[in-house]
């Protein structure tokens, strides 16, 4: 069984994954402060892409509410 650090790791891995292939950007833009819309110029479909592949992946459900706080 991973420890909690390796699951974050490969949790966040998956994201800056999701990140540099939808919107895509370079790795090295993709900061962990970096804003999707403002910082990497990302869009609002952009964001329900990286959602929706978060919730498959990691069998989560993020609310519509959620869903438009995501900067």
């Amino acid at each position: 069984m991973k420890n909690n650090q390796t699951q974050i790791n490969s949790q966040e891995s998956f994201l800056r994954e999701q990140v540099i292939n939808i919107i895509a950007v370079d790795e090295a833009e993709v900061l962990d402060n970096a804003a999707i819309v403002e910082d990497l110029g990302g869009d609002s479909l952009d964001i329900c892409e990286i959602v929706f592949a978060l919730e498959e992946e990691f069998d989560i459900r993020v609310s519509a509410e959620d869903l438009f706080n995501i900067k």
